[in-house]
């Protein structure tokens, strides 16, 4: 890929789309991210502040409807993912993007993304690789070298390693319809999103340049909730609706199958006997027979608890 620095200026508009609550726990954070949006280079910009719900500071809200760098829209519902699809709806440029308010891009993000669309008028999207930052350190999100791979079958290689985060992703506003984030999910957004654009037809290109750095020292990280474990196997199962290709289709009903043993694991670590004995009823009538020594587990801790 040509180093972004050897191309001129790129004239386009990127709308850049900040969901947030605008409380003041996360104020510090929520100016990082913008400082690292407003501080891109090479690029025109459109900031977009969605504040979701009405718990927000008063004194945030009103130092950011002042700073003339942003435009700041509020929505009642504290939602992320109203607070996404209306960011988009709004937005004015040619391509958009988002980033949660406690991320940040590094240097070059949106230069080098718009300059990649520039390369190939073919793409819809374009994905970089970005840091996982927890506990003081830097990992990749990807692991490089991962480039052909992706670009050779995108969807089973996601279903392998998530490389579509939500501030990888650069998309072209003129082929992506608003409506396709028209949809609540409460954990698995940008999953979907992926599978949706994916069936759509939309071409994706991923970089394996560096341009963000998500933030997951949080332990209350939603991802690693009971809850989303209890969710998924269903999440999952709705992808089916959408039409992807055989392969994909079978690798998600894999997944779905591991999923269904993994939820009923959890259930009986919690003492939750008929759930686990159900998800592992559903994993067996649905094609999972290779976890059918897991029953003799199932029975065994039953009798010993």
């Amino acid at each position: 890929m040509q180093d972004s620095s050897q191309l001129s200026s790129f004239g386009s508009t990127i709308s850049v789309i900040v969901p947030t609550m605008c409380q003041a726990s996360r104020a510090k954070l929520l100016h990082r991210a913008i400082e690292s949006i407003c501080t891109q280079c090479e690029v025109n910009l459109d900031v977009l502040i969605v504040v979701n719900g009405a718990r927000y500071d008063q004194q945030l809200i009103t130092a950011l409807e002042q700073d003339v760098r942003l435009r700041v829209i509020r929505l009642e519902e504290p939602n992320v993912s109203a607070a996404r699809y209306k960011g988009v709806q709004q937005a004015t440029g040619d391509f958009f993007c988002f980033l949660d308010d406690d991320d940040e891009f590094l240097p070059h993000a949106l230069s080098h993304r718009a300059n990649i669309f520039r390369q190939y008028d073919s793409v819809d999207v374009v994905v970089t690789n970005g840091f996982e930052h927890r506990g003081g350190l830097d990992t990749p999100l990807v692991t490089p070298g991962s480039a052909s791979e992706i670009s050779e079958s995108p969807g089973k290689s996601f279903l392998r390693s998530n490389w579509f985060a939500s501030p990888a992703a650069l998309f072209r506003a003129k082929s992506i319809d608003p409506e396709l984030f028209n949809f609540s999910y409460k954990y698995f957004e940008w999953t979907y999103l992926f599978f949706l654009l994916l069936s759509r037809g939309k071409r994706f290109c991923y970089d394996e340049a560096f341009s963000y750095r998500k933030y997951e020292d949080n332990p209350l990280s939603v991802s690693k909730s009971i809850e989303y474990s209890m969710a998924y196997p269903e999440f999952l199962l709705s992808l089916a609706e959408l039409h992807l290709e055989p392969g994909i289709n079978r690798a998600i009903r894999e997944k779905y199958l591991t999923a269904l043993n993994s939820r009923s694991v959890l259930e009986m670590q919690q003492g939750s006997w008929g759930r686990a004995w159900r998800s592992h009823m559903k994993c067996l009538l649905s094609g999972g027979w290779r976890y059918l020594p897991y029953t003799r587990k199932l029975v065994i801790n039953k009798f010993q608890s």
